[in-house]
């Protein structure tokens, strides 16, 4: 009798420190996720709203599924309020996709950085760019640049679609927003495991492992909880990274570059030239971290006849953090740092002779 008393007393015990551990843990968390929110609500991430979003909300709706590999495309006539897409699916105005007489048009191609994520649309870099124009040149024609960057793209994607929406729109010149890795970008994937909707990196049709574990629980802890969905965000990122192979990156870069000569191919077919701007990454710019990188893109551009227009000298010795849009973000340009670039590219078409004198 003592021995069954002392097992239950020691059972007791264990599911009390079981309990204590149970409920510590919960409190740590909640802990955790509400200074996880404080501290994105001063610094909002770039990239995960993109990511994994509930497909009940607005978000949902700015994107369409498209078969083939350009995956996904923004649904044209969306307005969001601080996001919105015009009749031709662009995040703009609207224009005529009859090009008005005497008018000089760009198109802009690329990824969330030429979409302007997280920044109004007023300041993404293509806007700017044709306000810039628009009072570098006094007399001439008109200068239209069209925004028709989509978050998450590679070139391959650009491509179709330039063939998709593109074609027809009588551009003269068409902008290639670039940066460094952008060869070995692979197209992006969107699956609907449960209710929410994951965008990410590779080229399979399903989620990794991970997030095909418990898919109910996982769609609803990404609903719910900021913390989960950074930190799955990151494991993922690193995961990809781990376990990607050289063949598997090899034809990644393959695709992209045959891309960029058909897009070339496409652009001249429709009376325009193609040009590459190249982004920085803003990690450091003392000394670009991206350096060998930069130098194979533009190898490339050059044996494909391609102009580039290479943005690091235009942020050479500045500070990355009145740039950049988000402390950690390499890539995400704040407003003043698109209209830096924009500034940039709108000298380097002045004085390359690609703009119409004025």
């Amino acid at each position: 009798m003592p021995s069954r008393s002392r097992s239950r007393r020691r059972g007791a015990g264990a599911a009390a420190r079981l309990a204590l551990l149970l409920a510590g843990t919960a409190a740590g968390l909640l802990v955790a996720e509400v200074a996880y929110r404080a501290y994105r609500a001063r610094h909002p991430s770039p990239i995960s709203t993109f990511v994994s979003f509930d497909r009940r909300s607005d978000e949902f709706r700015l994107y369409e599924l498209v078969d083939g590999p350009q995956k996904l495309d923004l649904r044209p006539g969306i307005d969001l309020g601080f996001l919105r897409t015009n009749a031709l699916g662009m995040r703009d105005r609207e224009y005529s996709p009859a090009k008005p007489a005497g008018t000089y048009r760009i198109l802009a191609l690329g990824d969330s950085v030429t979409f302007g994520v997280q920044v109004p649309e007023a300041d993404a870099w293509t806007e700017q760019l044709e306000r810039g124009l628009a009072s570098r040149r006094r007399s001439g024609p008109p200068v239209e640049v069209l925004n028709m960057g989509v978050p998450g793209y590679n070139t391959e994607q650009s491509l179709l679609r330039f063939l998709k929406r593109g074609k027809g729109l009588g551009a003269d010149l068409v902008l290639l927003e670039w940066s460094a890795n952008d060869l070995d970008m692979s197209p992006i994937v969107m699956t609907t495991p449960g209710r929410v909707v994951y965008m990410y990196w590779g080229d399979g049709t399903d989620p990794p492992t991970p997030y095909r574990v418990l898919p109910g629980v996982n769609a609803r802890l990404l609903a719910a909880s900021a913390l989960y969905r950074d930190a799955s965000l990151a494991a993922f990122v690193w995961l990809d990274r781990r376990m990607g192979t050289e063949g598997q990156a090899q034809d990644v870069r393959a695709r992209n570059l045959a891309a960029l000569v058909t897009l070339r191919d496409a652009v001249a077919e429709e009376g325009g030239r193609l040009v590459v701007a190249l982004f920085p990454d803003v990690t450091d710019l003392q000394r670009p971290v991206d350096a060998a990188d930069r130098e194979d893109a533009i190898r490339h551009c050059q044996e494909a006849g391609i102009p580039v227009v290479d943005l690091v000298p235009a942020f050479r010795g500045l500070d990355p953090a009145e740039v950049r849009l988000a402390p950690g973000d390499p890539v995400h340009l704040s407003p003043s740092g698109y209209r830096l670039a924009a500034e940039a590219i709108a000298a380097a078409l002045d004085a390359h002779g690609y703009l119409p004198p004025p």
